[in-house]
């Protein structure tokens, strides 16, 4: 067993409120560091949405460090020193993270969140180049991410927790960007994106996710059998975005799209569209706004997605398909990444993580959800 990171919490946390909607802003993070919220496609909440899991980097050129929040004290810890640290997941029952650490094999550790105490679960040498994210099954026993095999060949692994194995699922040449999600409902599948005129550089690094070819939705049981695909993007009027996730427990899925009315036409981001994996049933639940990064509560009645344009978070109902401003992040929503809002909502749906470097640094905020706000956006 390894010693925990830190000993010590600390308190960073900036409370505020939305100068228009009102809604109550707490910024966890105010150091001079570079903050990150996991992406939403990650469980990173405890169960009882108190506590949640974060990236924090010293400088560009740091180490990754997880770092753990208490939404009732506002107080952070660090958890982890190693470097080359990805993937972390919470457990179902709150009781442990699991991460890699990257180096000459891939070691999948568990971390005690009651202790912080940490210990190498198992290792694998059939990916090296671990993907950033890490999926964890609706029981806590298995664990998938995806990682590189060959130069120019990607990988989805899963990690058997209870028999510390690990095997390929699924394997082609145009993964390097699976955002790998499990599904939340009592049922053993595996959300996956495939891009598609991927290219790479001499040693094999990715250089381009995408070409004019877009990207395609895909489910598949974890035991790596009944693919079956989502009726999504691959046309000359429509495309994925790739951001995309599980609606609540269900076994449907929601989806951004990028879409134009001609081929003479530029595409546009506007629509939130939801679909069962292997049908064609879609239902457009948001429209009218340059949607990004979604998230759907746990209880499949609520969306929340970032602006591309605006970087405004928006909240929106899954069966009215009314939606409100839920807040202003005033991020800049450039490049890198941790300027992306990325809005997570915490299991018991009443509030959504999100990133902003409005301060001029990358922190990490939280904005509660008014019961006002559900009411009027509900039947």
């Amino acid at each position: 067993m390894q010693e925990p990171a830190s000993r010590s919490w600390q308190r960073e946390a900036i409370p505020r409120r939305d100068a228009e909607t009102g809604v109550r802003v707490t910024q966890m993070t105010s150091a001079p560091m570079i903050h990150e919220n996991i992406y939403p496609e990650s469980p990173v909440f405890t169960p009882d949405s108190r506590c949640f899991i974060y990236s924090r980097r010293q400088a560009l050129d740091s180490p990754r460090e997880y770092w753990i929040a208490d939404l009732t004290t506002n107080y952070v810890r660090r958890l982890t020193d190693e470097d080359n640290v990805k993937g972390p997941v919470v457990t179902p029952d709150g009781q442990w993270m699991y991460y890699m650490v990257e180096g000459e094999e891939i070691e999948l550790k568990r971390l005690s969140l009651e202790s912080f105490e940490r210990e190498t679960w198992m290792t694998t040498d059939l990916i090296h180049a671990a993907y950033p994210l890490g999926t964890i099954r609706h029981d806590g026993q298995a664990y998938i991410t995806s990682g590189a095999v060959d130069k120019h060949v990607w990988a989805v692994v899963k990690f058997d927790l209870a028999a510390r194995s690990a095997e390929i699922i699924m394997q082609t040449d145009q993964i390097c960007n699976a955002h790998p999600q499990y599904a939340r409902g009592p049922f053993n599948d595996v959300l996956i994106q495939e891009n598609h005129g991927c290219q790479f550089d001499e040693d094999g690094r990715c250089i381009a996710l995408t070409s004019g070819l877009g990207a395609d939705l895909h489910v598949i049981a974890d035991d790596g059998s009944n693919l079956r695909d989502v009726a999504l993007g691959r046309s000359e009027l429509e495309k994925i975005q790739g951001h995309q996730c599980w609606v609540g427990t269900t076994e449907r899925v929601l989806s951004t799209l990028v879409r134009r009315d001609t081929t003479d036409e530029p595409f546009r981001s506007d629509r939130l569209v939801v679909i069962t994996p292997g049908r064609d049933d879609r239902e457009v639940v948001g429209r009218g706004q340059a949607f990004s990064h979604p998230s759907v509560s746990r209880n499949a009645k609520w969306w929340v997605s970032d602006e591309g344009g605006t970087a405004d978070l928006f909240l929106g109902s899954m069966e009215t398909h009314r939606y409100e401003l839920l807040v202003h992040t005033g991020s800049s929503f450039g490049s890198p990444q941790y300027t992306h809002p990325h809005p997570a909502f915490s299991p018991d749906n009443l509030k959504v993580l999100y990133n902003s470097d409005v301060t001029g640094v990358p922190q990490v905020h939280v904005a509660w959800v008014d019961e006002g706000l559900l009411e009027r956006l509900a039947p």
